[in-house]
């Protein structure tokens, strides 16, 4: 971007709920409005992004939405052909010329209608996706359209190595262009939280709450177990979703109230690592966890299966335990073996905290502010 002294930068988000895969490019477009380029960001956010939105009025930062009316949706599912692509962001690049377009995605086949648009346009464009999963495998017509899509970007980035590596091999296609990014996080890069004291180690599980990918059902039927009944471990659920309350029933029906506990929303993460020993993350799928990265930069072990990027921070047995597999008995074995080295967990916890240094900037998003105006 040198050739401009002012870019005009154009972020798209495919998301609609405003979740921690906008937290990047959201404090980055607010980095690069400090520094004199003009932004804009445009999403289909639902009234559930509210927050995120605040977030672009602080920073001054123009939201435009592209959402459509009902009328219009109901035609293009009953007659898609009348109507392809996304008609508001055709217009919104036309009218506002972007010099350069960033297109941000949770999952790998989130918005591909809007980024045939920005492809179309001719204007160039960098992807971020932030999760590839088996669950979303592309049939052959969408795989070709993604390695098109992705090709055709100066940059196709993901946040590990691992969502790389996969989407490579549902579609069958190597990336020339690929890149990755890290995703901020809310721990002090240079603050690490004192020890916590008592007998009984506590777990911390910090992730959405959404069975399916992130495993709360593992986790249940591991506890559920006499042996951890009978051990002085308690774990901790945090986190938002609509299975909340199936949830807290499941661990009343196993009877692990005392072993098990949700506890909500954290706001404090900080103060969250000041009270927990360990991270445990039982997820199925992952891109890279904030939460393993949020964990290691509190000097907290990692007791995780080895979902997206978790393994390639962690080191088992140095700097965490990694299961052989997204299974709970593979995830009991793992938890077993942190437990009989339990004794080492801070000296762990340190390790961990040295080591993420070296991987995760102390600002990713300055980060990419930077490689968007350099």
């Amino acid at each position: 971007m040198s050739g401009h002294s002012s870019p005009r930068i154009l972020f798209v988000s495919a998301n609609h709920s405003g979740g921690g895969s906008e937290e990047l490019w959201v404090q980055a477009v607010g980095r690069l409005a400090e520094r004199g380029a003009q932004v804009l960001a445009a999403t289909t956010w639902s009234a559930r992004a509210a927050g995120r939105l605040k977030q672009l009025q602080q920073a001054q930062v123009p939201h435009a939405s592209l959402a459509e009316s009902l009328p219009r949706r109901l035609l293009a599912r009953l007659r898609p052909e009348v109507r392809p692509g996304c008609p508001p962001l055709r217009r919104l690049l036309r009218s506002w010329k972007p010099t350069l377009v960033f297109f941000n995605s949770g999952t790998l086949l989130d918005g591909l209608p809007q980024l045939e648009e920005i492809a179309a346009s001719g204007v160039p464009y960098l992807t971020l996706t932030h999760l590839v999963s088996t669950d979303n495998w592309p049939d052959d017509t969408t795989a070709a359209a993604l390695v098109r899509l992705f090709s055709g970007a100066r940059r196709a980035g993901f946040v590990s190595q691992h969502n790389l590596a996969l989407f490579q091999t549902q579609t069958a296609a190597k990336l020339t262009n690929s890149h990755l990014w890290r995703n901020p996080y809310l721990v002090s890069h240079d603050r690490q939280p004192t020890w916590p004291e008592g007998d009984t180690l506590r777990l911390a599980f910090p992730a959405r709450i959404h069975p399916r990918t992130k495993g709360h059902d593992l986790l249940i039927e591991v506890m559920s177990q006499e042996k951890w009944r009978s051990r002085a471990i308690q774990v901790s659920i945090y986190g938002r979703g609509p299975w909340e309350n199936s949830l807290t029933r499941l661990i009343q029906q196993r009877g692990l109230d005392a072993t098990v506990q949700y506890r909500g929303h954290s706001q404090d993460i900080q103060a969250l690592w000041d009270e927990h020993h360990a991270l445990l993350l039982p997820s199925r799928h992952e891109g890279l966890p904030i939460c393993v990265v949020e964990a290691m930069m509190a000097a907290r072990p990692c007791i995780v299966n080895p979902a997206g990027g978790s393994a390639e921070l962690l080191e088992d047995g140095v700097t965490g335990f990694i299961s052989r597999e997204c299974s709970a008995p593979a995830l009991d074995e793992a938890l077993e073996r942190a437990w009989q080295h339990r004794a080492k967990w801070q000296q762990i916890g340190i390790a961990a905290a040295e080591s993420v240094r070296q991987t995760i900037p102390a600002d990713p998003a300055d980060v990419l502010a930077r490689e968007l105006l350099g």
